[in-house]
C-alpha cells in the first residue's frame, strides 16, 4: 500500500533541488508545467529557478498573515515494497497522482532507490502558485491525498489501503500470498494480453466471479450463479492452513485458477465475509439475466462491461441512479473530469440495462397529504422550527388578553 508523507517548505527551491539530485542519485526526473531547459530564454539553471521565478512574479513569496510564506510542498510517495514496482510503473502512478491533486501547479517529480532497503520511491515538489489563478496552494487534506493514491494503486493492480481502515492496515481481508492488500491481482501475461486487446481466460473468469459476487444473496446463490454463467468451482488444496476455491472454465482443464491468485477479494474467506455482511442486492435477477445471456451468445464485451460497472458502483458506494448522479456532480465540481466521464458511461449502461433502481431504499422523501391545514415550518432536522422566546411569549400574552 503506498504511503504519502507531506513536508512544507519555506525557502527557495534551490536547496531541495540540490538535495534530490546531488551525486547522481536521481533515477529519473519528471516535470509538470515547467519549461526549464538549458536554452530557456530566462536563463534558468534548473526547475528550482523557474519555480522561484513564478512564485515571485505572482507575489506569492511574501509572508501571509504575519507568517512566513509556504513556498512549496514536498510529498514522498512510497509504494508497498512487496509490489516490487518498476521505475516505469512508479513514474506513471506518481504522475497520475500529481495531475489529479495539483492541476495548474508546477511540480518536479524525482525518483530514488537510495533508502535502507533499496525500495523505489518518488519525491514530488509542488510550487505554491496556481498558474491559472495566481492563488497560493491551499494545504490539501492529507486524508484525501491518501485516498487518491490508494484508489490509483488499486486501479493498477497494486497493494492499497481499503476505505475506512486506519493507516497501516493492509487490506479489507488480509492477503496470504505475500502481496498484502492486493484486492485484484493481474499477472504480467494477462496485462500484456489486455493491453493488446487480446482474450485473457483469467480476465474472463475474474469478470464472471465478480458479477456473481455482486449479484448473489448468499453463498449458495453465489455458487449457483457461477454455474449458470459457466464457471466450475472446486475446493483448492489447503495452503498455509487456509481453504480456497478453484474457478475454472468447463471443458478447459488447464484454464483453472485459485481464488486468491485473482486477488484477495476473490478468495473463499473474502467472498464469504462479503456475502455475510451485505444485504441482498437489488436488481440481482437483472444482473444474472444479462450475464447469462452474454455467456450464451459469447458476448464477452457485454460481460466485461457489466463487471466493470458493478465494480465501479461498489467502489463508489453507489446503490441507485440518484447516487450515481450525485457522485458525478461531485467529481465535476472537483474538476475530476476523467473519473466523471467514466462514471457517466457506467451510469448510462446501468440505465440501459436496468441494473440499478432510481433511488436507494429508505431515501425517498415522504410527502404529507394536504389536509387543508397550514404546514408548520420545519427545523433543520425535520422537527418543528423553534421560535424565539420573545416571539413565543408575546403570542401567549396576546392569547391571554383575548
Amino acid at each position: 500500500m503506498p504511503i504519502v508523507k507531506p513536508i512544507s517548505g519555506h525557502t527557495g527551491c534551490a536547496g531541495i533541488e540540490r538535495y534530490l539530485t546531488k551525486g547522481g542519485r536521481a533515477l529519473a526526473v519528471d516535470l509538470v508545467n515547467l519549461d526549464w531547459s538549458p536554452e530557456h530564454p530566462c536563463g534558468f539553471r534548473g526547475w528550482a529557478d523557474e519555480m522561484d521565478f513564478t512564485r515571485i512574479a505572482f507575489g506569492n513569496h511574501t509572508p501571509w498573515k504575519g507568517k512566513p510564506a509556504r513556498t512549496y510542498k514536498h510529498y514522498i510517495v512510497s509504494p508497498d515494497p512487496t509490489d516490487e514496482i518498476s521505475l516505469e510503473s512508479l513514474r506513471e502512478l506518481t504522475q497520475a497522482w500529481a495531475a489529479e491533486n495539483f492541476p495548474g501547479f508546477q511540480a518536479a517529480v524525482v525518483y530514488h532507490d537510495d533508502n535502507e532497503n533499496g525500495v523505489m520511491h518518488a519525491h514530488v515538489v509542488v510550487n505554491n502558485t496556481n498558474l491559472d489563478t495566481g492563488s497560493r496552494l491551499q494545504d490539501p487534506v492529507p486524508k484525501e491525498l491518501m485516498r487518491s493514491i490508494q484508489r490509483l494503486a488499486e486501479e493498477r493492480g497494486l497493494s492499497f489501503f481499503s476505505e475506512g481502515r486506519e493507516a497501516g492496515s493492509p487490506s479489507r481481508f488480509p492477503a496470504r500470498r505475500g502481496r498484502p492488500g492486493e484486492s485484484v491481482h493481474f499477472r504480467r501475461a494477462e496485462k500484456e494480453l489486455l493491453e493488446k486487446g487480446g482474450y485473457s481466460w483469467v480476465a474472463d473468469i475474474r469478470n464472471r466471479v465478480l458479477i456473481a459476487r455482486r449479484a448473489a444473496r448468499d453463498e449458495a446463490d453465489f455458487l449457483g450463479i457461477l454455474d449458470e454463467i459457466g464457471i466450475e468451482v472446486s475446493d483448492a488444496a489447503v495452503r498455509n492452513g487456509a481453504a480456497d476455491w478453484v474457478y475454472g472454465l468447463p471443458g478447459e482443464g488447464a484454464r483453472r485458477v485459485r481464488g486468491e491468485n485473482l486477488g484477495t477479494s476473490f478468495g473463499q474467506r473474502a467472498v464469504r465475509q462479503e456475502l455475510a455482511l451485505r444485504a441482498a442486492p437489488r436488481k440481482a435477477d437483472v444482473m444474472r439475466e444479462i450475464a447469462r445471456n452474454a455467456v450464451e451468445v459469447g458476448s464477452l464485451q457485454d460481460l466485461n462491461a457489466l463487471a466493470e460497472a458493478l465494480d465501479a458502483f461498489s467502489r463508489e458506494g453507489i446503490r441507485s441512479i440518484a447516487d450515481c448522479e450525485a457522485r458525478i456532480a461531485a467529481m465535476e465540481a472537483g474538476g475530476d473530469y476523467v473519473s466523471m466521464e467514466r462514471l457517466a458511461e457506467y451510469r448510462d449502461y446501468a440505465v440501459e440495462k436496468g441494473i440499478l433502481p432510481q433511488h436507494s431504499a429508505g431515501k425517498r422523501r415522504r410527502v404529507a397529504p394536504d389536509d387543508g391545514r397550514a404546514t408548520a415550518k420545519r427545523g433543520p432536522r425535520g422537527g418543528a422550527a423553534r421560535q424565539h422566546p420573545s416571539t413565543q411569549g408575546g403570542r401567549n400574552r396576546d392569547e391571554r388578553g383575548r
